[in-house]
């Protein structure tokens, strides 16, 4: 299971070009399967509509076969 996480963030010191700006973090997925061929992660990025993806954190386990 993955979790989903909104956060709104307001910072006078950011362009107005920033507002509401998407921004999905996806992170520390260690190798795990969400849905057949990841469709339920990939879903709901998608359905976040975002303008920017910064992926990070373990995305396989070393004993990844």
């Amino acid at each position: 299971m993955f979790e989903i996480n909104h956060i709104d963030l307001v910072d006078k010191q950011l362009p107005d070009a920033f507002n509401d700006t998407v921004i999905v973090h996806v992170s520390d997925l260690h190798s795990a399967n969400y849905g057949e061929k990841q469709e339920d992660l990939l879903s709901s990025i998608k359905n976040a509509n975002p303008d920017f993806i910064a992926i990070t954190g373990d995305l396989i386990d070393s004993n990844y076969n």
